[in-house]
């Protein structure tokens, strides 16, 4: 199988001023795409915020904080009680397409792929929240073992982060939105 950074694609924008910019599969290039529309860029010298990425060309991100990922837990909870468990499921699946729950949504942050660092797909998300938070957390202290990897993690992933190989990040102008 050929190596897809050796080859020319779109990938997320290591400086983090567009969703994507194209990879020749040698350097970077100077076009970059928003929400599917295609302008030019030029590349500038700035560092990028953090960077990672396995295998299929750099991708720069800043990771969501342990706090924030509390806080959105925090405010997921909270929103379940406001809306009556029914409206916060509704409203959670309606989001997994975007790869956020209603609390990362209105703080901001979206589930994406830490090998590729792309945003996590639908049938993604659900095996994240679905076996990787809900069918596991039936295990006694899964639910804790999951809460503290966030703290010990060097990228803050809970333990259905790693089962579903994702990362939590800060996108709050929607660079790593999914074109829908």
């Amino acid at each position: 199988m050929s190596d897809p950074s050796a080859q020319g694609s779109w990938q997320p924008d290591p400086s983090g001023r567009h969703q994507l910019r194209y990879w020749d599969g040698h350097a970077w290039a100077d076009s970059v795409s928003d929400n599917g529309v295609q302008s030019n860029d030029p590349l500038g010298t700035e560092p990028p915020i953090q960077q990672y990425g396995y295998g299929y060309g750099p991708a720069t991100y800043q990771l969501s904080s342990k706090g924030k990922r509390l806080g959105a837990a925090l405010l997921d909870g909270l929103l379940i009680i406001v809306t009556l468990v029914i409206g916060w499921l509704i409203w959670w699946v309606l989001l997994w397409k975007k790869g956020q729950s209603p609390a990362k949504s209105i703080l901001k942050m979206r589930v994406i792929k830490a090998d590729t660092g792309v945003c996590v797909t639908t049938g993604e998300m659900a095996i994240r929240e679905l076996v990787g938070k809900w069918l596991l957390g039936v295990v006694p202290l899964y639910g804790l073992i999951d809460a503290l990897f966030v703290l010990i993690d060097e990228r803050a992933q809970a333990l259905h982060d790693k089962i579903a190989g994702t990362l939590v990040i800060d996108d709050p102008d929607d660079r790593f939105a999914p074109a829908l």
